[in-house]
């Protein structure tokens, strides 16, 4: 039986209808809801420049996701580690495993409580002073210095750096490695404290002078006013 469209519009028929949307409002909604979805997917599809706006969306939601497991969190770090086998590397490489012996005997010779320490964190033993730059400026700086670390570093009897020592090795002048111990510089400038720049070719008996020189005239407590200096050419075994 065919239907007139006046007969299907009749009040009869759109009191049914009526009641029907009313007696199934959810259903209803459901249905307009993923007309408009599809409405507007096939929109963007056929929307020039809709494959580069995809490409963003894949970005962002990828960023969402990268936040919803930031490395801060410690529950994302269990997860991260839970994932991994890890297993012990060297505290230091081979050219550096060079400095450590004569370094550990020279600040034994040194005495007076001063101790080698080996990568440590520079952010461990200097900060920004609280009576210079804004709130911004101390937490930018020490954000800057926090992550870098210090081939060795020796301490005074009191827990306070008195030199920080850099070995230039082969890898030194490459672009990174070079900015970031032109950082580390200039905070150690800016703190007092000198920095032992040793050369890949140096002699123990240069280093050991200019260590002893160094740590002899830094004064207890606080540190005072260094320099940066370079361990210079003396009579001894030449390293290779």
């Amino acid at each position: 039986m065919v239907i007139s469209a006046d007969e299907w519009w009749s009040p009869s028929r759109l009191g049914l209808i009526g009641v029907w949307i009313d007696q199934n409002s959810d259903v209803v909604l459901c249905i307009l809801a993923a007309s408009f979805l599809i409405a507007a997917a096939l929109s963007r599809t056929l929307r020039p420049g809709s494959r580069a706006r995809r490409r963003t969306w894949t970005l962002l939601r990828t960023a969402t996701l990268q936040d919803k497991h930031d490395s801060r969190d410690p529950l994302a770090q269990i997860d991260a580690v839970s994932r991994c086998a890890f297993e012990s590397v060297p505290l230091l490489n081979r050219e550096e495993a060079r400095l450590l012996p004569l370094l550990e005997t020279t600040v034994r010779e040194a005495g007076d409580g001063h101790r080698l320490m080996v990568q440590t964190s520079l952010g461990e033993l200097i900060r920004p002073s609280q009576t210079h730059g804004t709130t911004e400026d101390r937490r930018r700086g020490f954000a800057s210095i926090n992550s870098k670390r210090l081939d060795f570093a020796i301490i005074n009897r009191f827990g306070y750096l008195v030199l920080a020592i850099e070995y230039q090795g082969s890898g030194h002048f490459q672009t990174q490695s070079f900015m970031r111990d032109a950082v580390k510089r200039e905070a150690l400038r800016k703190t007092g404290i000198a920095m032992l720049e040793i050369p890949t070719r140096f002699t123990p008996d240069a280093v050991r002078a200019s260590v002893l020189d160094i740590v002899g005239t830094a004064a207890l407590g606080e540190p005072g006013p260094q320099v940066s200096r370079r361990a210079g050419p003396a009579s001894g075994n030449r390293q290779a």
